[in-house]
């Protein structure tokens, strides 16, 4: 495989990586912060206009927290396709291309196929110029 493709995929590979983390990092702090709304929802008594201004600012929050937890979920998602996609194109890279050194036998072969018809074209320009 060349380098530097396997140099980039190999620092995409690390990218990913680190998004996976944070990701988990994010959903887990989600988590956490749902369980504290709903014990801070059961603690709050629903008797004065402000315990009711709160309770709607926590279901306000909680609604947000559930689409951040989607959203969460869709970069996973996506996470683990650009994942395969890496991996797919690693594979392609190397089965279906190959290396400097593994091109530079032919390349011999062919520099010198075609020096050796250049060669013979003017030799033969130049042994009919002298036959002349």
């Amino acid at each position: 495989m060349p380098e530097r493709v396997n140099n980039d995929v190999t620092r995409i590979e690390a990218s990913v990586e680190k998004l996976s983390t944070s990701v988990e990092k994010v959903s887990n702090l989600l988590t956490e912060l749902i369980a504290r709304l709903s014990v801070l929802e059961t603690q709050v008594p629903s008797v004065t206009r402000e315990n009711e201004s709160i309770k709607e600012m926590i279901d306000e929050t909680k609604e947000l927290i559930l689409e951040v937890e989607k959203k969460v979920t869709l970069v996973t998602i996506l996470n683990s396709n650009l994942t395969d996609t890496m991996k797919s194109i690693r594979d392609t890279i190397k089965t279906d291309y190959i290396t400097k050194s593994e091109f530079e036998p032919i390349k011999r072969i062919v520099y010198t196929v075609a020096g050796l018809m250049l060669s013979a074209v003017v030799i033969a320009l130049v042994s009919l110029v002298v036959h002349k």
